[in-house]
């Protein structure tokens, strides 16, 4: 149990009832930098997975959080396989060292990158926007490799992959 012993009589009920409505964002190129991470069991008990916090540098949400999720111990290989790949291809695109060899998470946080955002279909309708659509996360990359520099946001891409088009 997290004690927390929040005060929230300053919280009035106009603000309860503000509309809390929001769109995914349009496919594209996105400067980011890792904040946080957590290494904890999955939902079903039966593995482990890294949630990792990333903030948004620049753009329409700009100093917003996004989650990824990566998925290290589970008893499906594929999902493990995915998850070590797009783990290397975080650390390679933050500059990690030694990307083949991760030993704490806390390596990876701090350091501007790129990532793809792609929208899809949520599967848990408290997810998604008003229409059911959330953003994910589809690649990676060193803000270098996509046209930016660590101090300046990309250009948008045009023409990404759409969400059918991913490995995943």
């Amino acid at each position: 149990m997290a004690r927390i012993g929040a005060n929230l009589a300053d919280v009035s009920d106009d603000e309860m009832n503000q509309d809390r409505s929001w769109t995914v964002l349009p496919d594209g190129w996105y400067r980011m930098i890792g904040k946080e991470n957590v290494y904890k069991p999955t939902n079903a008990g039966d593995g482990m997975c890294l949630h990792l916090t990333h903030v948004f540098l620049d753009g329409p949400r700009q100093s917003k959080e996004h989650r990824d999720f990566l998925t290290l111990e589970n008893p499906s290989l594929d999902t493990v396989r995915i998850a070590k790949t797009r783990l290397k291809e975080l650390a390679r695109a933050v500059g990690h060292p030694t990307p083949n060899r991760i030993e704490d998470a806390d390596e990876l946080m701090g350091k501007p990158f790129m990532a793809r955002i792609y929208s899809e279909k949520s599967k848990d309708p408290k997810y998604g926007d008003k229409n059911g659509m959330q953003n994910r996360i589809g690649e990676y990359k060193t803000c270098e490799a996509n046209g930016a520099s660590v101090d300046q946001p990309a250009p948008q891409a045009s023409n990404d992959a759409q969400p059918s088009d991913l490995p995943f």
